[in-house]
């Protein structure tokens, strides 16, 4: 693998992500759209939460580096990427308007469901080979949620995105999968642009527009990998619902607050 062919899309990620987060917010956008922290990691008052439309736009600039340099991209990366937009751009609309649990949940759902069916994991017909793919779609709504509860923490969710996907890059190379290997290092390069803003003091969190896409990649990019990088996935994705576990769900489920609330 040509150092160059990681190099030049991480570092265009990079740039856009973080030029842009500079512009945005020096507008009136990230004025509208601001979060309430959590505690005790947090800034004391409200933040603008439109980091994620850095990252997501990193992400696109990367991409498309990509393209530039391989002239071409695989079905399965344009189809993340087309998935990505769009759940990008209806958790945008959630960030603004506030939609309802009962619209978001199935909206994410059917997102895995398309990435799962995609991506070659649904059986041949009978019960036990539709169990897997099922579960997989869930895992993978449920991975978005979890890591929405990361954000509002400053630089939790940027620190996590930045050290997974770029252990992510590591596996993937290692097991001979390129392009794989060059979209995390490039999520890691967003993620990186997005963390200088968010660490304390904060300038900026994700919004539901970053973290959930950012849990949709954590799990999409895992379940695209061969076997080694399954494994990197689910010990990843089991140690840090622990940790978070510890120091988020579990004293909101405490203080008999609904784990909702965490977002």
């Amino acid at each position: 693998m040509h150092l160059a062919n990681i190099g030049v899309p991480s570092l265009v990620s990079f740039a856009v992500c973080f030029f842009l987060l500079r512009w945005l917010l020096c507008g009136r956008l990230a004025e509208t759209v601001m979060d309430q922290p959590n505690h005790p990691l947090a800034a004391a008052v409200p933040m603008p939460r439109i980091g994620g439309l850095g990252v997501l736009a990193g992400i696109l600039g990367g991409a498309m580096a990509i393209l530039t340099l391989r002239g071409e991209l695989s079905l399965p990366l344009w189809t993340l990427l087309l998935l990505l937009i769009l759940l990008g751009g209806f958790c945008f609309v959630d960030d603004r308007r506030g939609l309802s649990a009962a619209l978001r949940l199935p909206v994410h759902l059917v997102i895995a469901a398309v990435w799962v069916a995609s991506s070659g994991k649904v059986g041949a017909g009978d019960t036990a080979s539709w169990l897997i793919p099922v579960g997989l779609m869930f895992a993978l709504g449920w991975m978005m949620n979890l890591y929405n509860f990361m954000d509002g923490t400053n630089g939790l969710a940027g620190g996590m995105a930045v050290f997974g996907f770029g252990t992510y890059g590591a596996v993937a190379a290692l097991a001979g999968q390129p392009e794989l290997a060059t979209l995390a290092f490039v999520v890691a390069a967003a993620a990186l642009a997005f963390l200088i803003l968010n660490f304390d003091p904060a300038r900026v969190f994700l919004g539901d527009v970053g973290s959930i896409p950012l849990g949709f990649l954590a799990g999409a990019v895992g379940l695209a990998g061969n076997g080694l990088a399954r494994v990197v996935s689910s010990t990843g994705i089991l140690t840090f619902y622990c940790g978070r576990y510890r120091h988020t769900t579990a004293p909101r489920l405490a203080r008999r607050k609904g784990v909702a609330g965490a977002s």
